[in-house]
């Protein structure tokens, strides 16, 4: 296990400029996530930390080594492609043995590292088979297991799960996080899938045009996103424009949010749609404000809710769906007037 150090990485194809001074410190134990969509720089940067693409300028280092100009073979780094890249014709355990060889381990030695890594992915009663004798998961835990063969420092995974279909794509998502927690090893992964990066991140590195624009946990870039960017990239979002004044976010002239949290200097405030809670109008309960229901969107575990709250004002609500509830009944219709409430800290601030 190694820490990995970033130090103003930069990565240019002519006049276009694919990773701009990125900056990164990845602990040792700790899986860190690249998100962002494509062309953001996510896959060139884990391509400089390999070794496959030459840095601008920068520097990268694992533990206090600068590995920026070593070649890929040199950076004892364990890398997992997007499209395995398993040899067709080698046996499983000839796969996973092959950068042992390359590094010209004796033969014990790579029996024993073999056997170990392909039980770390639950493989080693398939160590004879070719790939294609081999499920997607299955060729993607080789390739895990070909990764760790060595023991390597650090771990990158460039969009290891692109490959798989929805349910597989779940449970090897599970199998990695678990096999990371177990070892301890630095890793860093790639993904477009907002989803998947929240699920196995200790931290997010959201990227846009090759620069980074918010580090974080899940939760603090969900919650508390830097802008408008990272809010709509990262789940659902309603946008507000307004001010403060007497503790309130004024998002028109007559409808004001709490607002007490907020900086006074807030103009754009972003809010989830799972933070708006609806009920009947008529409930019991303190007087809350009320709106119209445009249209509901039914979405299984939860519905999305068009409300308006004024002429000029349209929020959308997730809902979770009941359901212990007859199937028939619906949590509310178009049309229909409902009070809705959002709480103290719903409303974050966010930049442009």
């Amino acid at each position: 296990m190694a820490t990995l150090k970033i130090q103003n990485l930069v990565k240019r194809y002519g006049t276009f400029t694919a990773v701009d001074n990125l900056d990164l410190d990845v602990a040792e134990g700790e899986f860190v996530v690249l998100l962002g969509p494509s062309g953001c720089g996510k896959t060139t940067t884990l391509k400089m930390i390999s070794g496959f693409i030459e840095a601008e300028s920068g520097k990268i280092l694992i533990g206090s080594k600068d590995i920026t100009r070593l070649p890929p073979y040199r950076r004892n780094l364990g890398v997992v492609f997007q499209n395995y890249a398993l040899f067709p014709h080698m046996s499983v355990y000839e796969n996973v043995a092959f950068p042992l060889r390359r590094r010209r381990s004796n033969k014990s030695e790579i029996d024993t590292q073999v056997v170990e890594a392909l039980r770390l992915v639950q493989l080693d009663h398939l160590a004879s088979r070719l790939p294609k004798e081999l499920s997607g998961g299955q060729q993607q835990r080789v390739a895990i297991a070909r990764a760790l063969s060595f023991k390597p420092e650090v771990l990158l995974l460039d969009e290891p799960l692109s490959n798989l279909d929805a349910k597989l794509r779940l449970e090897v998502r599970e199998q990695i996080r678990e096999l990371q927690r177990k070892l301890g090893i630095t890793t860093v992964m790639v993904t477009h899938d907002q989803e998947e990066a929240m699920s196995v991140a200790d931290r997010l590195v959201v990227m846009k045009s090759g620069v980074v624009q918010q580090i974080g946990s899940s939760r603090d870039v969900y919650q508390r996103p830097s802008n408008q960017f990272v809010a709509s990239f990262i789940g659902s979002a309603n946008f507000l424009e307004g001010s403060i004044r007497d503790g309130f976010f004024w998002a028109t002239d007559d409808v004001a949010f709490p607002g007490g949290h907020l900086p006074k200097s807030t103009r754009r405030a972003v809010l989830r749609p799972e933070a708006i809670v609806l009920s009947p109008v008529g409930d019991s309960g303190p007087t809350r404000p009320t709106a119209t229901v445009e249209e509901v969107v039914y979405l299984g575990s939860h519905s999305e809710i068009a409300l308006r709250i004024t002429p000029n004002l349209r929020l959308i609500v997730r809902q979770q769906n009941d359901m212990s509830r007859d199937s028939s009944e619906e949590p509310c219709r178009p049309g229909q007037t409902v009070n809705y409430e959002i709480g103290k800290a719903a409303i974050q601030p966010i930049s442009d």
